[in-house]
């Protein structure tokens, strides 16, 4: 509940007040994505989950331990990651830089993106990030792998989906 009080000497300072009150924590909002990215998103056939969790993605709007723990810290004690216990629970880190979801990563882009393409581990977060902010011009993904009938757009959105499940079952 947001309790404001008028303040009738000086009605400016009671209104500089108020929208300084009920200003987005996070600045001005800036999309992420161009219209015709947005389009491409919109346009991709993604099971619902998928594109909610890219969606939020997009939007930086992901409850991670780092998030959780400056919250609610009697709840999430800890910013660390509960999985690897190596680093604290960023975004970056709850997609992409966890040890064993970097693992999964480097699998999915040697399996289903390219297998000729040797993926350095610290280039990942760099080569997913673009993919999932559409600046590749151009797509990595190889015909031949299997599910060939997937961009590697939707490859991208079903991996995401799996390790946002998986993360909170453990």
């Amino acid at each position: 509940m947001l309790l404001f009080v008028y303040n009738q000497k000086n009605p400016a300072s009671s209104i500089r007040s108020y929208k300084l009150l009920t200003q987005s924590s996070s600045g001005p909002s800036l999309s992420p994505l161009r219209p015709p990215q947005w389009s491409t998103f919109w346009s991709l056939p993604l099971p619902l989950q998928a594109r909610t969790i890219w969606y939020r993605l997009l939007h930086n709007r992901i409850s991670c331990r780092s998030i959780l723990h400056s919250r609610i810290p009697s709840e999430f004690p800890s910013p660390l990651c509960h999985i690897c216990s190596t680093g604290e629970d960023t975004i970056d880190h709850f997609f992409f830089l966890c040890p064993p979801k970097l693992a999964v990563w480097l699998h999915i882009l040697t399996s289903y993106i390219n297998p000729l393409i040797r993926f350095v581990p610290s280039d990942v977060p760099h080569i997913l990030r673009s993919i999932f902010r559409f600046q590749h011009t151009t797509s990595l993904r190889d015909p031949s792998l299997p599910l060939s009938d997937l961009s590697q757009e939707q490859v991208f959105a079903c991996t995401l989906q799996g390790i946002w499940q998986i993360h909170w079952q453990s």
